[in-house]
């Protein structure tokens, strides 16, 4: 259902009733910017990862040259998390920071 601001002047007579209609639509209509504008971000957002898997991804894997190779900064056990993550916070690290996983039992 979408109120346009042109079918509101049919309710001019009632005030109360003009201006929850105005701001009826004036909601429909922020709301219809909002998910264009959210299809749009989810579009480009779709692009980029297809461009970033097929462009730069395999760069990554071990066939491909030139070989890129992520700069890790530091590698903590995960009870440690708190202090990798305050580290991250302070800008401390140059490069990635890992956790690592416990070995499933």
């Amino acid at each position: 259902m979408s109120i346009s601001l042109r079918e509101c002047q049919r309710f001019s007579e009632n005030r109360a009733f003009s201006t929850l209609c105005l701001e009826i639509a004036l909601l429909m209509k922020w709301l219809e910017i909002i998910f264009k504008t959210l299809s749009l971000f989810f579009q480009y957002k779709e692009r980029l990862v297809k461009a970033f898997t097929e462009d730069a991804l395999p760069y990554f894997s071990g066939g491909t040259s030139p070989h890129l190779q992520p700069v890790v900064d530091s590698i903590y056990p995960l009870h440690e998390i708190a202090a990798a993550h305050r580290m991250m916070e302070e800008n401390k690290n140059i490069g990635k920071i890992v956790i690592k996983m416990p070995a499933s039992s």
